[in-house]
């Protein structure tokens, strides 16, 4: 217990650095210029730094200068005034990271923190609100379509492969569609589910489905069905091999031969077995199904934590850290159910 809290408590923070890194990127002050000049006034660049020798010939082709930060504008000025200067531009500073300035930042967020400071969420309409005043019902939007649409991708996934195991026709059938949802890319799955729903508002007589938010009105179709068809495969696709594996074991060939049905011998035999190849890849499922929550919450614009990236000002850190805690939740209750279950529930070699 403590090896995985510990565990927890390190991806949390590791995550927590990890989403405040661009506070670590500066840049230095622009101290280069180009210069573009009329060739039949201004032949040669080297002319200019004769005239300002503070000014550095960097590149005699472009007609890029050095020129010193503090002497910048006063030196712009005097080289503008310069016949046969066309157009002068500064070029922007090399960047540069700063890891003394990214742990600064970091210092001062987390003090910033401690006063119960947490930013604010800035509306669409009607400006800005605490971000913890807004954090309820931010949660509630997601809540509302991830729980049911994952639970459904984990009933899907394990109900479509043991109809796949019992009858040969449906398991080439449900294999057929595994393979091309497979082939085809999440974010395009994605699109279509959005254009689908845009096509049946358009051609219907009154709203079927709600395709973007609408004040508190939260569309349930898209964000449903986004967080329950890439993981629901993908556990299919898991669940399907492992009872094929399970189905070659010679305990099965037993079961066969004291009479029982193959019905019965998927059910209440192969299936037990697979329940430690589930709760395997049920993390890497919440992780799909979140990055899908994430992207329908953006095409359908909702007040989401996913939506909430894409405002400007949005706090990062804190929102990362909101999903990253509700994965590593998960991820717990997984590692726990494992330890409660698999024990309890591996059929015995029979035939040993």
């Amino acid at each position: 217990m403590l090896v995985t809290v510990g565990s927890i408590l390190f991806a949390f923070i590791f995550i927590f650095l990890i989403s405040n890194l661009q506070y670590g990127i500066s840049s230095k002050p622009p101290e280069r210029i180009q210069v573009g000049v009329d060739k039949r006034i201004v032949t040669n660049y080297e002319d200019l730094t004769r005239l300002y020798p503070n000014v550095t010939l960097l590149d005699a082709e472009k007609g890029i200068f050095h020129v010193p930060i503090e002497s910048l504008q006063s030196t712009v000025r005097r080289i503008q005034s310069i016949p046969g200067v066309v157009e002068i531009h500064t070029l922007p500073g090399t960047p540069t990271y700063s890891f003394s300035q990214y742990f600064n930042s970091i210092g001062a967020m987390l003090s910033m923190y401690a006063k119960g400071e947490f930013g604010y969420y800035y509306m669409p309409v009607g400006g800005k609100k605490p971000f913890l005043e807004m954090l309820p019902t931010i949660l509630k939007n997601s809540l509302t379509y991830f729980v049911p649409g994952f639970l459904a991708a984990i009933v899907g996934g394990v109900l479509f492969a043991v109809f796949a195991t019992m009858s040969r026709v449906i398991g080439k059938i449900f294999d057929w569609i595994h393979r091309v949802l497979l082939m085809i890319p999440d974010f395009f799955i994605y699109t279509l589910l959005l254009m689908f729903a845009i096509y049946i508002t358009k051609f219907a007589t009154k709203r079927v489905i709600l395709i973007i938010q609408l004040k508190n009105e939260v569309p349930f179709f898209i964000p449903f069905m986004t967080i329950m068809i890439v993981p629901g495969v993908l556990i299919y696709g898991v669940i399907r091999l492992a009872l094929q594996r399970e189905m070659a074991e010679p305990y099965i060939r037993t079961a066969i031969a004291k009479g029982f049905s193959h019905k019965r011998i998927v059910i209440t035999h192969a299936f037990l077995n697979v329940l430690e190849d589930l709760l395997t890849i049920l993390p890497r499922a919440t992780t799909v199904a979140i990055g899908g929550m994430i992207i329908a919450e953006v095409l359908c614009r909702i007040s989401g934590i996913g939506g909430y990236l894409t405002i400007a000002y949005s706090n990062l850190p804190i929102t990362c850290a909101i999903l990253a805690l509700f994965a590593l939740i998960m991820q717990g209750i997984y590692a726990l159910l494992r330890k409660m279950l698999i024990v309890s529930t591996k059929e015995v070699n029979v035939s040993a």
